[in-house]
């Protein structure tokens, strides 16, 4: 990938760090499925703040860099490659990844890593394309 692609990325995979810091949009519920064990809700809150241990902090510009990616660059995206660029820039690996698409009905059959490489390129190209 060149060094514009790679930018891209970059900018993607802040959006995400940002995604996960940012405070849930709904209260949080309790879920006790056949009595797992059930959080109470300030540790809920608690694991979503904090990234390695380290409290995120969110300014203004990681603000706008979030709304960019979210507003305008994942639009642009047909759904399939979405969830292709966000869920790799979220790092999840390859195996998952394809076994996901699957379960979601995006592709008939788990398919091989370097394929869905593949569409993560193709996706920060279009992206590229539009900026």
């Amino acid at each position: 990938m060149n060094k514009d692609l790679l930018i891209i990325e970059k900018e993607i995979r802040a959006a995400v760090d940002i995604d996960r810091a940012l405070p849930p949009v709904f209260k949080a519920r309790y879920q006790s499925p056949l009595g797992a064990m059930i959080k109470p809700e300030t540790d809920i809150i608690e694991e979503r703040n904090f990234y390695d241990g380290v409290p995120l902090s969110i300014s203004q510009d990681d603000i706008k860099i979030w709304e960019k990616v979210c507003f305008e660059w994942m639009p642009i995206l047909p759904k399939a490659t979405q969830m292709v660029v966000w869920w790799r820039c979220s790092g999840m690996g390859w195996k998952r990844l394809s076994r996901s698409l699957k379960e979601k009905g995006y592709i008939s059959a788990e398919v091989h890593r370097v394929t869905l490489f593949r569409y993560f390129v193709k996706g920060l190209e279009k992206i590229k394309k539009s900026i």
